[in-house]
């Protein structure tokens, strides 16, 4: 089994697309291919030695021989405890990378990628209220994540530690969509820092970060401070693990698809 050298494993609808092909045009670093559908090698024990070396090294063919820095993006692995298990006992080694969002833009966007897909009928709103129930009550065996979990997603202090308790902290890097949002370039040079890649071996082009067509989606201003309110506790866990202030995360943030909204919709 060629060794995976890191693993960019979610989360949903925060950035790990744009992680992805942001790596990719590092002359050093290789993708496991195809992207789409996601290789997901260790998302469930399914595997058995042969078969998951066979998998991976088929995914790898295109690499390289000295190449620096070869990689996989799975997004569900940071909401299945498992997968953190896994990736240990698979690739003890590989270094992981984890992006995060305000809670409430990415519920917003997560809620958007579900109605676009045919997935979901209710709106916003009536979605979030009765999210416990659903998530009771119906399954999509052939999805790997439930397209309804739009506040437990959010919960990433819990979600990262099964990974924060196996790899050492030095192999995760968490990222934060604001970051990538505001000064892309920075967070290049983190990753390049973190995979130990040469400063110059990026090709140029502007990096797009995943749009919404315009879909005249309105949330009202209770349910947006209702979402924001859920995750007080979690943020504050989530700080702790980041050594960084999320203080902004407790607010609602100016999304024109929220009533008396200013700003540019979530995407």
């Amino acid at each position: 089994m060629r060794r995976l050298d890191f693993i960019i494993g979610g989360g949903q609808r925060c950035g790990s697309t744009t992680i992805a092909t942001m790596l990719a045009r590092h002359a050093d670093v290789c993708l496991c291919q195809p992207l789409r559908p996601e290789p997901k090698f260790f998302l469930h024990d399914k595997h058995e030695a042969p078969a998951l070396a066979a998998r991976i090294d088929q995914s790898l063919a295109h690499a390289a021989a000295d190449v620096t820095a070869v990689g996989e993006k799975s997004t569900s692995y940071l909401e299945v405890a498992e997968a953190a298990e896994n990736i240990f006992r698979w690739q003890p080694q590989a270094r992981l990378i984890f992006i995060l969002r305000h809670p409430l833009e990415r519920a917003i966007s997560n809620y958007r990628f579900s109605r676009a897909h045919g997935l979901e009928t209710l709106d916003f709103d009536t979605a979030i209220r009765t999210e416990p129930q659903r998530l009771a009550n119906t399954s999509f065996p052939h999805l790997s994540a439930h397209p309804f979990a739009y506040l437990r997603r959010g919960h990433y202090a819990e979600m990262l530690g099964p990974f924060c308790e196996r790899f050492e902290r030095q192999q995760l890097l968490l990222l934060l969509h604001d970051d990538l949002r505001d000064d892309p370039a920075a967070v290049r040079d983190d990753l390049a820092r973190f995979l130990h890649l040469r400063a110059d071996g990026w090709s140029s082009g502007d990096i797009r970060m995943n749009a919404h067509e315009p879909d005249g989606m309105s949330i009202s201003s209770a349910t947006a401070e209702f979402v924001v309110n859920q995750f007080t506790d979690a943020n504050r866990e989530l700080e702790a693990i980041l050594g960084r202030d999320l203080s902004a995360w407790g607010r609602v943030p100016p999304l024109s698809c929220i009533e008396d909204g200013r700003a540019t919709p979530a995407r």
